[in-house]
């Protein structure tokens, strides 16, 4: 029989949350055993899920499965529920329900445990129910080791009877932890209620950490010890992404410092959806994709990984060479931007697969501890400025044996382009905006001229850096797995509803790329009046809707890069001007036909540099060098749906074919090898 309340203290209500296998069982059964009531009717014990039994009643269960489905959700659902859902009309029955639910099972009347780890994103709808009835209620929220947590859920698909419940994915189970714990965390100072934060593992094994918790909840003593309710388990760790382990390593010790800030950071990214809130599409991609793009759009964005030496991770061996010191790190100066994405975050992710152990991390963050570079054999720095920092990592790396190697894709180390006027969107800029963009070359000349070795996209920019006297090796942008099943998937659904010519300008300096062909375009267009413009991102269309008018020209704002694909996905041709015979331009890689033939959408390009070496003219594109070819090109797969498929389908084959990034790092391999 249970105890009352510890020294007979008023009635205590204990609102226990935490993600689905967090230990929220444990906590519940718990307080049971010291005299805290579970209403009645919860949900029976498995033997291998949780002997102990859940501690769930099934009513309230009941109550919170029927709330999600209303706001289209369910507890496996890792997008972010709109807060607005819940003071919505449509709510108001369940809030009824609700406020019953807990005047019958006697709320603010004896102390008793509520416990549902779908409570844990549904706080928003309960807190105000809670406090009508017991103000001073509170909230103990369970932290278990986000891996522990993936692996408990993929150990259910083991049982018949619990293989629905189960979720196999590593990278949906981990999500789907980071979900629960941002949406209780970041909530809670808005609702009034400070989470008592308890780790699971600490739980279990410490004392301590039980009698803390009870003086939380203004009792104490312990008069019962803690019994376990199912064995402690060896798990080997899932396979997951160094970053990924590093930002939920990163989430965790925020929640124990209950550090809103740093959670509203992370919250921020995790919410990104897919598609896009603007992006009308017919049906989702499955939900495995769908948690391997959020995954990687969080690691890649997040500003602050740093490498895990201790993360177990299968190295290449290699006669004559040291197994311990096989690996690559790779140091970028700005986490998320689109260059960081293809140079850094996807090779990293590539060359793991492969079994080298390679992270990632800022400058910022490895001139704090230098020391971490003896783990390594190369160091590949993306896009940093010459400076201190800079200089001292190089000098560290010497010092340790570390191979350093620059990687650069652009023509921003050659200051003669500058003088040349040739990078167009410098020669927009003021005065002393040029200078600092002046300053800027010479720094990542120095970072290159430094290096033994530099990584470039293009055999152009390889020209460059051997002529500045840097040993140079091609290493193409590479589309990353998540991307090409993006790709596909949005390839294969209806998204167009009209002929649509497009142009991806990104960025906001493309604006002398594109007017070398405005006027051909504006004249094609005349003579196909079915057809519409459409610009993503930042370019100005004013002289396009004057001369075209409003209706023809389409604008998209700038997306997320795991919802590029859905934007091209919609086009039905694209165009890829660049300057001729302009150095700058020349250097840059065949970004724009790639990733438009990753979902089968055919391009035309300028015929310099990179787009003039990938593009087979008239298989897997067209290629124009002066307003005539452009008008002809234009003219040729405007005219003809059947022309514009077979070069898309061929330019679609080429490009997976070469540009997927596990294809790309094989040959990254070989090129270390060779200088190793």
């Amino acid at each position: 029989m249970n105890e009352p309340p510890i020294n007979g203290s008023a009635p205590i209500t204990v609102v226990v949350t935490g993600m689905h296998r967090s230990g929220t069982s444990a906590v519940a059964g718990y307080l049971e055993q010291l005299g805290f009531a579970v209403p009645s009717e919860t949900l029976p014990p498995h033997p291998q899920d949780n002997p102990g039994g859940y501690f769930e009643p099934r009513e309230l269960v009941q109550l919170n499965n029927g709330l999600l489905r209303e706001m289209g959700a369910s507890w496996q659902s890792f997008d972010p529920i709109d807060p607005g859902c819940f003071s919505a009309a449509n709510v108001a029955g369940f809030r009824s329900d609700a406020r019953a639910y807990l005047q019958k099972v006697g709320v603010g009347k004896q102390s008793l445990v509520l416990k549902d780890p779908r409570l844990t994103r549904l706080m928003p709808f309960w807190a105000p129910l809670l406090k009508e009835c017991d103000p001073d209620f509170r909230l103990v929220h369970v932290l278990r080791d986000a891996c522990s947590v993936a692996v408990s859920l993929g150990r259910r698909a083991l049982d018949p009877k619990l293989a629905p419940a189960a979720i196999e994915d590593p990278l949906h189970g981990t999500l789907l932890w980071l979900r629960y714990n941002l949406d209780l965390c970041c909530q809670a100072r808005a609702l009034g209620v400070s989470p008592w934060v308890v780790g699971y593992e600490e739980f279990v094994s410490e004392r301590g950490v039980r009698e803390t918790l009870l003086r939380s909840l203004g009792l104490s003593a312990i008069t019962k010890e803690f019994v376990p309710n199912r064995p402690g388990r060896a798990d080997a760790e899932p396979d997951l992404p160094a970053d990924w382990i590093h930002v939920l390593k990163a989430v965790a010790d925020a929640i124990r410092r209950l550090d809103v800030d740093a959670l509203n950071g992370i919250d921020a990214l995790a919410s990104q959806p897919i598609p896009a809130s603007n992006q009308r599409a017919p049906d989702l991609p499955p939900v495995e994709l769908l948690a391997a793009a959020r995954v990687r759009h969080v690691s890649a964005h997040w500003s602050k990984p740093w490498p895990y030496l201790d993360t177990p991770k299968k190295q290449t061996s290699t006669p004559g060479r040291d197994p311990g010191r096989d690996g690559i790190l790779f140091v970028t100066a700005d986490a998320g931007t689109r260059g960081h994405l293809y140079r850094v975050k996807n090779p990293v992710d590539a060359l793991s697969r492969k079994g080298l152990t390679t992270h990632w991390t800022t400058l910022e963050h490895v001139s704090s501890d230098l020391s971490v570079l003896a783990g390594y054999r190369h160091l590949i720095v993306h896009r940093c400025e010459w400076g201190e920092g800079l200089a001292a990592l190089y000098r560290a790396a010497r010092a340790a044996g570390i191979r350093i190697v620059y990687d650069i894709d652009d023509l921003v180390f050659d200051p003669a382009v500058l003088e040349a006027g040739e990078v167009d969107f410098i020669q927009r800029l003021n005065q002393a905006e040029r200078a600092m963009w002046r300053a800027r070359f010479k720094k990542y000349r120095q970072a290159l001229c430094h290096a033994d070795l530099s990584l470039v996209p293009t055999a152009s920019l390889q020209e460059a850096a051997e002529a500045a006297g840097t040993p140079s090796v091609i290493k193409p942008n590479g589309l990353s797995p998540e991307t090409i099943a993006l790709s596909r998937f949005w390839a294969s659904r209806p998204l167009s509803g009209a002929r649509r010519l497009g142009y991806a300008s990104g960025t906001p300096t493309h604006q002398g790329d594109f007017a070398q062909i405005e006027d051909v375009l504006i004249d094609c267009l005349g003579q196909h009046p079915d057809w519409t413009i459409t610009v993503i991102g930042h370019l100005d269309v004013t002289s396009l809707r004057k001369r075209l008018g409003a209706g023809r020209v389409e604008t998209r704002p700038v997306v997320a890069h795991i919802n590029l694909a859905f934007e091209l996905a919609r086009l039905d041709l694209t165009v890829a001007p660049l300057e001729m015979n302009n150095a700058f331009c020349a250097g840059k890689s065949p970004l724009k036909w790639f990733e438009a033939a990753a979902v089968d959408v055919p391009v035309i390009a300028s015929e310099t540099g990179a787009f003039r070496d990938a593009i087979r003219h008239g298989k897997t594109g067209l290629l124009a060098a002066d307003e005539t070819e452009w008008a002809v090109a234009l003219e040729r797969l405007m005219s003809s749906a059947d022309e514009r498929r077979a070069i898309a389908s061929a330019a679609s084959e080429d490009v997976l074919g070469r540009f997927a990034e596990d294809i790309i790092a094989d040959a990254l391999i070989r090129e270390l090898d060779l200088i190793g």
